[in-house]
């Protein structure tokens, strides 16, 4: 459960009916309390536009820097479509990633892309990706923890006979 709780798009069922509360309760103020009905619009987009600029500024400060995975795995990607041939990333997460994000995602049209992404799976699936992978160049990649550099090695193919 915590970790659907701090993503956010599990919430938007309830902040529907927040703003129909608010809405209801703003509409049931106006009509019993005359004297402030001009100030209960001004205070409301006050109130929206703080929500707003905190919202933001959390929000980069979050996902943007160099040690963000999809900074690390943007820079990954460019460096490897600059080198010849064709790649495979074996993807290995560690114990104390967080796990919202994902590394290992494909185009369509997986046999005839530059790169492939894969899980890190035993020895015999880590053979099995290899074997039909023949003519690419295959690395291991190790992400500990989403906010440290990660480690990209090539795989050791005579673990594979």
């Amino acid at each position: 459960m915590f970790a659907t709780y701090l993503l956010m798009h599990y919430w938007a069922p309830v902040f529907a009916l927040n703003y129909y509360f608010t809405v209801q309760a703003i509409r049931l103020w106006r009509q019993r309390d005359r004297r402030l009905r001009p100030l209960i619009v001004p205070v409301m987009f006050c109130l929206l536009g703080m929500l707003l600029i905190v919202t933001v500024t959390c929000r980069i400060g979050a996902e943007d820097g160099p040690l963000s995975a999809q900074a690390q795995r943007a820079s990954l990607l460019a460096r490897l479509e600059h080198q010849a041939g064709k790649h495979v990333v074996l993807v290995k997460y560690g114990p104390e990633r967080f796990g919202n994000l994902e590394w290992a995602y494909n185009k369509a049209d997986i046999d005839q892309a530059k790169i492939v992404w894969a899980h890190d799976m035993d020895r015999k699936g880590n053979c099995k990706l290899v074997d039909y992978f023949k003519g690419r160049v295959i690395w291991s990649l190790n992400i500990e923890r989403d906010d440290v550099p990660v480690k990209f090695n090539p795989f050791p193919r005579d673990l594979c006979p």
